[in-house]
């Protein structure tokens, strides 16, 4: 390096300050009194011809080893001439000691970045070589130019099997246009993320894919190529195939179902309805939906409706059990219930068969069997019914009168035994036979007198 520096040499006189193999110019003496702090030189004489050259020789062998030394550049004669042609040597060669620093350090740059990239692309290539997803590399005419052991595995071709034929070895037929397109917009610049598709196996069965691909570009940007990265989704959208069936097949009996289906939040707010409301309840869904599930149960079954979905949300399976809900009409319709509890969407789920039929069936039966035993009880005569083996299944309050036996001691015993005669029970039981055989009867239809025996072993005759 060169550089101007005042020094204690002659007025008006160039010094040149070799310093470390640097030789510097450190500029014109114009004061010889002046002195500044920090000086290269403390030659203060003034110079003469003869230490001009001792000064050159000294700087020349100061170059040598490595010693700071002053070169009188402004010297006359061959001395100045020497010293000047000196200094543009010494400035050559720091110039070119510069380039080479900078050359070194350049390639020092150049190795590091080469290392940089030489360790990113063994990750790289780690990464593409142990990933799960197929990753197949390829040129823009379609041609397959990489193939990881992930797509061995997938497509059953192994990579010296695969690299340098065409991409149609894993596309069905009829898939090319998809495929031509695919490579089409890949050549403008396009990004083609997590298309489903379908591919190929070796073995020629058809594997579900989900394909994302991207261009390769060089260094300036040009494309010439494709990075395609497939997994493999063939189980999941079994699993997808599956629930959506599932889901249907819900639907299906939600929506056709005869019986009246409900599903409440924890509320009792509903939150859907099957369309069996309007048969059952006389309202369309959407007519219940978001209301109160209380306002179409009956009064009197509140508090029974209530403690049964407590019970449920309590983590106990909810039985079956029944309740009145009021018609839109106003009626009253008997609904049996089987209803659940789901935690994990906070749910509660009814289904309730329309009873009311069967209901008014059994409340009418019971109604006639009440009168039915009201005419019995109160009938002058015994009454006596049987099954088919004879044996007593009713006994009025008539027949202990008449027969001596109480209704409890003759329920279930056999009525030959129990007032046939000994006589009489050969025609007594043929004739039950023959009746339940045929379904004739002589005394059907008739009224007869016989011979009928009492607890205390009294004989009687009866109509």
């Amino acid at each position: 390096m060169i550089r101007k520096q005042p020094n204690r040499h002659l007025p008006g006189q160039p010094i040149l300050v070799v310093e470390s193999n640097h030789p510097v110019i450190v500029g014109h003496r114009t004061d010889p009194s002046r002195r500044t702090e920090g000086n290269h030189s403390s030659i203060e004489h003034r110079c003469t011809p003869r230490g001009s050259a001792e000064a050159t020789t000294a700087a020349v062998e100061g170059i040598g080893s490595n010693a700071r030394a002053k070169i009188p550049i402004g010297a006359g004669g061959e001395t100045g001439v020497l010293a000047r042609a000196f200094a543009r040597v010494i400035g050559e060669a720091n110039a070119k000691t510069a380039a080479l620093e900078r050359e070194v350090a350049e390639h020092r740059r150049t190795e590091a970045a080469r290392d940089h990239y030489a360790e990113r692309e063994r990750l790289f290539s780690a990464a593409v070589e142990s990933s799960n997803d197929a990753i197949v590399t390829k040129s823009l005419d379609g041609t397959i130019t990489g193939w990881n052991p992930a797509a061995e595995r997938m497509f059953g071709f192994t990579a010296a099997e695969a690299v340098g034929k065409g991409i149609h070895l894993i596309v069905p037929r009829d898939r090319l246009t998809e495929m031509h397109d695919m490579l089409r917009r890949i050549g403008r610049g396009e990004n083609i993320e997590q298309h489903e598709t379908v591919r190929l196996r070796k073995d020629g069965n058809p594997v579900e894919v989900s394909l994302s691909i991207s261009p390769i570009k060089t260094a300036s940007g040009t494309i010439v190529g494709a990075s395609n990265i497939a997994r493999d989704i063939s189980e999941s959208k079994r699993t997808e195939h599956a629930l959506s069936r599932q889901i249907e097949e819900r639907r299906q009996i939600f929506e056709t179902s005869q019986d009246l289906i409900l599903v409440t939040d924890s509320q009792g707010v509903l939150i859907q309805v099957s369309p069996s409301s309007q048969a059952i309840l006389g309202y369309l869904p959407e007519e219940m939906i978001g209301h109160s599930a209380i306002e179409f149960i009956h009064g009197d079954d509140l508090d029974s409706t209530r403690g049964e979905m407590r019970a449920a949300r309590r983590g106990r399976h909810t039985r079956n059990f029944d309740s009145r809900y009021v018609h839109k009409d106003g009626r009253i319709v008997k609904l049996s219930w089987m209803g659940n509890w789901s935690e994990p969407v906070r749910r509660h789920f009814f289904v309730g068969r329309d009873m009311t039929e069967s209901w008014l069936a059994q409340e009418t039966l019971r109604e006639s069997e009440q009168l039915a035993r009201g005419i019995i009880d109160t009938a002058l005569d015994a009454f006596v019914q049987m099954d088919d083996d004879g044996t007593i299944s009713d006994w009025n309050s008539q027949a202990e009168k008449i027969f001596g036996w109480s209704r409890s001691e003759a329920l279930g015993r056999n009525l030959g035994e129990l007032i046939i005669p000994d006589i009489h029970r050969a025609a007594h039981k043929s004739g039950l036979q023959r009746f339940l055989r045929t379904g004739e009867g002589q005394v059907l239809g008739h009224r007869l007198q016989i011979e009928a025996r009492r607890r205390d072993g009294k004989k009687s005759r009866s109509n």
